[in-house]
C-alpha cells in the first residue's frame, strides 16, 4: 500500500490532506505535536481533531511530536522511507504575533520547516507538496 506522510496533520489543512489520500486508498501517517494549544490555549487545541482521524480515517496512523526533534523524524524515515510516496507538508508555526515576542521559536520552527524536505531528499523518489495558510498549493497541479 502507498503512503503518505502529513506534518501538521490535525491542522485544517492537514487533517483534509489526511482524509483525502485515505480515501483515495493511500496509507497516511500523519505527524501533530499541537502547537497550537501552546500559542493559543486549550480551546485552539488541536486534540480534538486529532483524535477523530485516529478513530475515523481507516489506515492512519499518528505521530505526536515535533518535526524539529531530528532524531525522531529520523527514526521515522528510517522505518517507513522506503514506503513513501509522497510528502505534503503543512506544518508551520501558526502566529506572526507569537514570532515577534519569540524569535527563537519562530527560527527553530523555520528549522523545523525544511527538516522533513532534507529527510525526504534521502529516502522518497518523488516530491515534496508544501501547504500552508501563506502558501497554497494543489497536489492535483504539480
Amino acid at each position: 500500500m502507498k503512503t503518505v506522510l502529513v506534518t501538521g496533520s490535525a491542522g485544517l489543512i492537514g487533517s483534509e490532506t489526511v482524509r483525502r489520500f485515505a480515501g483515495e486508498g493511500f496509507r497516511v501517517l500523519g505527524i501533530d505535536n499541537d502547537l497550537r494549544a501552546h500559542f493559543f490555549g486549550q480551546q485552539a487545541s488541536t486534540a480534538a481533531t486529532r483524535q477523530k482521524l485516529v478513530l475515523e480515517v481507516r489506515d492512519y496512523e499518528h505521530h505526536a511530536f515535533d518535526i524539529r526533534q531530528v532524531e525522531k523524524v529520523d527514526d521515522l524515515f528510517r522505518a517507513e522511507g522506503k514506503r513513501l510516496a509522497l510528502i505534503v507538508h503543512t506544518a508551520a508555526q501558526p502566529s506572526h504575533d507569537w514570532a515577534a515576542r519569540d524569535p527563537q521559536l519562530c527560527h527553530a520552527a523555520v528549522r523545523g520547516d525544511v527538516e522533513p524536505e532534507h529527510q525526504q531528499l534521502r529516502v522518497v523518489p518523488r516530491e515534496v507538496v508544501e501547504s500552508h495558510a501563506r502558501d497554497v498549493r494543489d497536489a492535483r497541479h504539480r
